[in-house]
């Protein structure tokens, strides 16, 4: 089958952060705004990966990053075909990977499509995939506070 459309589905820290068609010829996966999809996660390089659609398949490849990239649990040295199901992990971003010939092929009513631009070439900062912060570890803060009797103004000084 000759893959027209690429879906990526998005996890971060195990919880959802999108899921988008992609048709362009390249998808840059990185932290640089430039990219097509932007992962503000730590230790994610400035360009990590690129997916690119050579003949009628997509190939991933890691551009020499410090962390590395897998496919489907292994570390990839060299530019590796995808296949439709494929899981591609960056640290903690897991990115499901579908194939297919048009646009939601999968059935998927939550998709965004990010179509090629007029020029043939990227849309930068197209997927920004990220999380909120975490809550401020106050309450912990506050229980160690409580147990070492750090802060405590009720206390007498016998």
């Amino acid at each position: 089958m000759s893959s027209e459309y690429l879906t990526l589905t998005i996890r971060i820290a195990d919880r959802a952060a999108g899921q988008f068609d992609f048709d362009q010829p390249e998808v840059t996966l990185g932290r640089h705004p430039g990219c097509d999809v932007v992962l503000h996660t730590s230790g994610i390089s400035r360009i990590h990966a690129v997916i690119q659609r050579r003949d009628s398949r997509f190939l991933l490849l890691d551009k020499g990053s410090l962390n590395g990239t897998l496919l489907n649990e292994r570390k990839i040295e060299k530019p590796t075909p995808l296949t439709n199901g494929d899981l591609i992990t960056i640290l903690d971003c897991r990115i499901e990977v579908r194939l297919g010939t048009g646009k939601h092929d999968f059935g998927v009513e939550e998709t965004v499509f990010v179509p090629k631009s007029a020029k043939g070439g990227h849309v930068p900062s197209t997927v920004v995939a990220e999380l909120p912060p975490p809550p401020p570890r106050t309450g912990l803060l506050h229980i160690l506070r409580r147990w070492f009797g750090l802060g405590r103004e009720d206390e007498d000084e016998s």
